[in-house]
């Protein structure tokens, strides 16, 4: 598989694998959380829904406390009864929750001792002020943060009397806090464990073709000349430097042998530190391996596309058999910068045409041109580098 496909395949992993595995962790947890807090609350039907809206859990949490609080208050003794208001507020501490109880204006019953009950007494609603029900109640802000739903009835002795059941908002329902916690910290393990599996995947594929390379040196090293490393599917440097000999020599089987000649050479000159970039130096030991195999092989009629490249630079750079060394380093010199000043198209195409030794065609496909085009553009770009050469005092 092509390093291209697999950074594609990569980018969609990354979105698509966290979203279905956190879809899949959400409602787990969700299904989760809804059995403990039905089964630490007594009710029944929470939905995902609920956990967005903690004002609503905190409502359906003291639906069955507010009808045993009625029925309570039709019996206005057990209203000041202190044994019985206890044992229900008791009832409600599992909740989160406290009773209070009013009669005529004055609070005769206090079912939590914290800071805020004053704050929430301040701001209690009067007698016949509020139609609260069971399923809904009323919100004090400011230092109460309470919900509280409210039940009327009367004393015995004719007297208004109120009972509130108060829910803290400040510390809502811990379960909902806990549930938004085990989501983030899921989708988190999610990420880091997706990003994990694709970076070693992904460095497999570029490691993995130089491992092999390593493998096939030290055999041609140790003497083993029958080795060879077939590239594979998968083998992006042996594909690569396989294509490069090919279009050289035009021929398979000298194409393999110089490409396994390239692990031997890389083996015996690379340097302490990996080059950089590594594909860059592979490929040039592998194209001078091709080129000198060539020289070997040549014929009375050109056989390859190189040769046919290197007939068409010969219009403008001379044999480099007709050449001193002196004159060969200071044509590569002049090259270099020759290159340094053309546009990435042109440089691109010149290479792709006179160093990789890629067609016409080839060239064609990948510019999205006609033949011709291509053709016409490197004469121009040929005559171009003649021209240099000649005002650089290279060529005469």
């Amino acid at each position: 598989m092509k390093l291209k496909t697999r950074l594609v395949i990569a980018f969609f992993t990354i979105i698509i694998i966290p979203v279905l595995m956190a879809a899949m962790m959400v409602s787990m947890v969700c299904r989760y959380q809804i059995g403990v807090v039905e089964k630490n609350y007594g009710i029944t039907g929470t939905t995902i829904s609920d956990f967005t809206n903690s004002m609503q859990v905190l409502a359906r949490v003291t639906e069955k406390p507010y009808h045993e609080l009625k029925d309570m208050s039709e019996q206005a003794s057990e209203m000041e009864d202190a044994t019985e208001l206890d044992q229900f507020n008791k009832k409600l501490e599992n909740k989160n929750a406290y009773l209070l109880v009013r009669k005529d204006g004055t609070i005769v019953y206090t079912g939590s001792d914290d800071d805020r009950v004053k704050a929430v007494i301040e701001q209690l609603p009067g007698y016949g002020d509020t139609d609260t029900t069971s399923e809904n109640g009323i919100y004090l802000g400011g230092d109460a943060e309470a919900l509280v739903k409210q039940v009327d009835f009367r004393y015995d002795d004719g007297n208004k009397g109120s009972a509130f059941i108060v829910s803290d908002v400040s510390n809502v329902i811990p379960e909902v806090g806990q549930f938004f916690c085990e989501i983030l910290i899921g989708i988190v393990v999610i990420l880091i464990l997706t990003s994990a599996v694709l970076i070693i995947w992904i460095y497999r594929a570029v490691m993995g073709p130089i491992g092999k390379m390593q493998t096939a040196a030290q055999n041609i090293k140790d003497g083993n000349l029958d080795f060879e490393l077939k590239p594979e599917a998968d083998d992006e440097l042996g594909k690569l430097c396989q294509s490069l000999s090919r279009r050289i020599l035009n021929n398979e089987e000298d194409a393999k042998e110089c490409v396994n000649d390239t692990w031997l050479g890389v083996w015996n000159s690379i340097p302490p530190q990996t080059p950089n970039p590594l594909v860059s130096y592979v490929c040039r030991i592998t194209r001078n391996l091709s080129v000198k195999r060539l020289r070997h092989n040549m014929a009375a009629k050109r056989n390859s596309y190189y040769d046919v490249s290197l007939a068409e630079l010969e219009e403008c750079i001379p044999a480099a058999q007709e050449q001193e060394p002196w004159e060969e380093q200071e044509v590569t010199k002049v090259l270099e910068r020759f290159l340094r000043e053309l546009d990435t198209g042109s440089r691109v195409m010149f290479v792709k045409r006179y160093w990789y030794a890629e067609s016409v065609a080839q060239i064609a496909e990948t510019f999205g041109m006609k033949e011709n085009s291509v053709s016409v553009k490197l004469m121009r770009l040929r005559k171009k580098l003649r021209k240099k050469l000649e005002k650089e005092g290279v060529v005469l």
